[in-house]
């Protein structure tokens, strides 16, 4: 065999090893494809895996090795005279009561006549307790006022959870309407920063609707508490706290209560305990 013919017949052979190799990788390539389709997918309720929720008489609970939920509710003087120590020996750990709101209309501030007594009675049933205003403020100066309502009246009885931006629209005359998306996320990230600056946590509540269309929920500058009485589904942005129903049924209170969850790490100790 001449010379010639020997370097053709190794690109022959090199061109074939070559076109087998493109062969396999295309195969390898297609059948990854496949198994990723048929794989189902882990659908994200925030940061949590949705199907780690358990329902157990009507309460949500989460729990998967890393974070668990502990149970709170979110009350006003429209839940009337509250049986704390009934609220808590029905497993409550938290609650949120409301400290004031601005009229939807005429924009007063007013304070909610049951929020010293709320806190109190909470407080001393061993709960953990944070305060939340219903904010109509259509600018930032008026937030920054509503914040400083929430932490005046707060200041002396020991909240320990967060101070709550609550803003929903209210009506088809409601003060806030006009405003678009932009102002907002200024306004509740003035209420958020004039409570972080007074040396409380802040938190903004919201619906899944009002985060998707009504701000620009990526630039809030504090946590979220979701409000979304659906199933755990599909849903982008993380929560520290799962508001799930608003009709729940709590001893000590007459009336129907919003149900939340807070989530919570679990301590290296404990799962330690658990292996």
């Amino acid at each position: 065999m001449s010379k010639r013919t020997k370097l053709v017949t190794l690109a022959v052979v090199a061109l074939f090893v070559a076109a087998v190799a493109v062969v396999l990788i295309v195969r390898q390539a297609r059948s990854s494809h496949r198994n990723e389709e048929t794989t189902e997918p882990t659908v994200r309720f925030g940061s949590f895996a949705a199907d780690r929720f358990v329902v157990s008489g009507g309460r949500y609970s989460f729990y998967n090795g890393k974070t668990y939920s502990v149970t709170g509710i979110d009350v006003s003087s429209f839940q009337g005279e509250i049986d704390w120590r009934a609220v808590a020996d029905d497993g409550i750990v938290f609650a949120f009561v409301r400290a004031g709101l601005r009229g939807y209309s005429e924009g007063n501030i007013a304070a909610d006549e049951s929020f010293e007594k709320n806190v109190t009675g909470a407080k001393e049933a061993g709960l953990s307790v944070g305060a939340y205003f219903f904010s109509q403020a259509v600018n930032e100066d008026e937030a920054r006022e509503e914040a400083r309502f929430v932490v005046d009246a707060a200041k002396d009885l020991g909240l320990d959870l967060p101070i709550v931006f609550d803003m929903e629209e209210m009506g088809e005359n409601g003060r806030i309407l006009g405003l678009t998306a932009l102002e907002r996320t200024n306004i509740a990230n003035a209420f958020c920063a004039e409570v972080s600056a007074a040396g409380y946590e802040s938190l903004v509540y919201a619906s899944m609707s009002w985060l998707r269309d009504k701000v620009y929920a990526d630039d809030l500058e504090a946590p979220i508490w979701l409000a979304a009485y659906t199933e755990p589904v599909s849903f982008p942005y993380p929560f520290r706290f799962w508001q799930y129903t608003h009709e729940g049924a709590v001893d000590g209170i007459d009336t129907p209560v919003d149900m939340n969850l807070m989530f919570l790490p679990v301590l290296e100790s404990e799962a330690s305990a658990e292996e």
